[in-house]
């Protein structure tokens, strides 16, 4: 299992925002079971915006809200 480190904040112009802001930790298996287990727990549907090599950052599909992953360790 992999732990992903999460910040999930409001976008303005299509631009992060952070006057809303929360940061969450998820152990999953891959990125994509990452993003389903943020979709369950935000209930948000999330699609992927861009690369941006230490993260991804991934768009709701309302454009409102985005999220930025981080892989952090790989614990087997």
């Amino acid at each position: 299992m992999k732990t992903y480190k999460i910040e999930v904040t409001d976008t303005f112009g299509g631009e992060a925002n952070y006057s809303y802001v929360s940061r969450l930790t998820i152990q999953a298996k891959s990125l994509r079971a990452c993003v389903l287990q943020l979709g369950k727990e935000t209930g948000y549907n999330w699609r992927f915006k861009d690369n941006l090599g230490e993260c991804v950052r991934y768009d709701t599909t309302s454009g409102l809200t985005c999220a930025f992953i981080e892989g952090v360790t790989d614990e087997t």
